[in-house]
C-alpha cells in the first residue's frame, strides 16, 4: 500500500522518538522486532528539514538538478543520506506518490484527505522531490499534488508495509 502523507513525512523526518538506530531487516523480520522491545532515543531534530541529521544539502547525498545525473538512479548510491528508520532516498530521485489527497498543510487526520475512494479528478500528494528539482524543492517538507492519471519520469512510490502482517505466509 501507498504511505498516507503523514507516514510519509514519519519515515522521513522521525518523530519525538525516532529508533536507537535505523532498523533495516527482511520483511518477514518486522512483524517479531515491532513485537518486541525496540530502543527508541529521543529525535534531536524532529522538524529537520532532510531525512540525515546534516544541515545542508549537497550532490552527494540526493540526486537532484545540481547532481548531473540528469534521470532517475538505482536505489542505493545515496547510502549516507538515510532517514533515521533506514529509509533511502526520500528525497531527490522521483517524487513519491501518497495515498491522501491534496488538502491544506499541516496534515489533520480525520477530514476526509485518507478517504479510499475517489472520483476521476481527484488531486493526489507527492512528497519528498526529484532529480529535475532544485535545491528548494529536496527538503522532508516539499510536497506536490498532481490527478493520479498523471504520469511523467520524475514521478514514482513507494510501498509501506504495515508491522502487523501475518508473517507466516512469508
Amino acid at each position: 500500500m501507498l504511505p498516507n502523507e503523514a507516514e510519509w513525512e514519519k519515515a522521513a523526518r522521525g518523530g519525538l522518538h525516532i529508533p536507537g538506530q535505523p532498523l533495516v531487516q527482511a520483511a518477514r523480520m518486522v512483524a517479531a522486532t515491532a513485537a518486541g522491545n525496540l530502543a527508541t532515543a529521543v529525535n534531536p531534530n524532529p522538524r529537520r528539514a532532510y531525512p540525515w541529521l546534516a544541515e545542508k544539502l549537497t550532490p552527494e547525498m540526493a540526486n537532484y538538478d545540481k547532481s548531473d545525473i540528469n534521470q532517475t538512479s538505482s536505489v542505493g548510491g545515496y547510502r549516507t543520506a538515510v532517514s533515521a528508520y533506514g529509509c533511502e532516498e526520500l528525497i531527490g530521485n522521483v517524487w513519491e506518490w501518497t495515498r491522501s489527497l491534496k488538502k491544506e498543510y499541516p496534515y489533520v487526520a480525520g477530514d476526509g484527505r485518507e478517504k479510499l475512494t475517489r472520483v476521476q479528478f481527484d488531486w493526489t500528494v507527492l512528497r519528498g522531490g526529484s532529480w529535475r528539482g532544485s535545491e528548494s524543492y529536496q527538503r522532508c517538507s516539499a510536497r506536490l499534488h498532481y490527478n493520479p492519471n498523471h504520469f511523467n519520469d520524475n514521478l514514482g512510490f513507494r510501498l509501506a508495509l504495515s508491522p502487523f502482517f501475518d508473517s507466516g505466509r512469508w
